[in-house]
Order: structure tokens, then sequence, then C-alpha cells
């Protein structure tokens, strides 16, 4: 899988912190709230599933990096 822009994933887990609409759209239809960004058929897969680990190794932040210490 090709490595998601970090940016990309930043904006979206950024807008769905601050956007309450856009995050009950992301978790009731992912499919449709996530049609404006750029993501490959994998990265959008992932984010469908709710696959963390998928979604942080595409944007090439190893899991275990990111665990809170």
């Amino acid at each position: 899988m090709a490595a998601m822009s970090r940016d990309v994933l930043e904006e979206i887990l950024a807008r769905a912190m601050e956007d309450d609409a856009f995050r009950s759209r992301l978790l009731a239809a992912p499919a449709q709230a996530l049609e404006s960004y750029h993501l490959t058929p994998q990265e959008r897969q992932a984010f469908i599933a709710g696959d963390l680990r998928q979604i942080l190794l595409a944007a090439d932040l190893p899991p275990e990096t990111t665990a809170a210490e």
C-alpha cells in the first residue's frame, strides 16, 4: 500500500475531532464522509473498517510509536 499523506490523515482526524457533524457522518457513513479526500481504495477501506493499525501504517506511522507512554 502506498503511504498515505500524513497531511491527509491529520486533516481527517482533526476534522473528526472538531466537527461534530463530520464525525457523525464518518461513523455512520464513512464512505460518503471521505468522498472529498484523495485516498486509495485500501486507505478508504481501512477508514470504513475502522482499522486504526492500517490507517497508521498507511500514513507511515508505526502503531507502536504512537502508543501513549
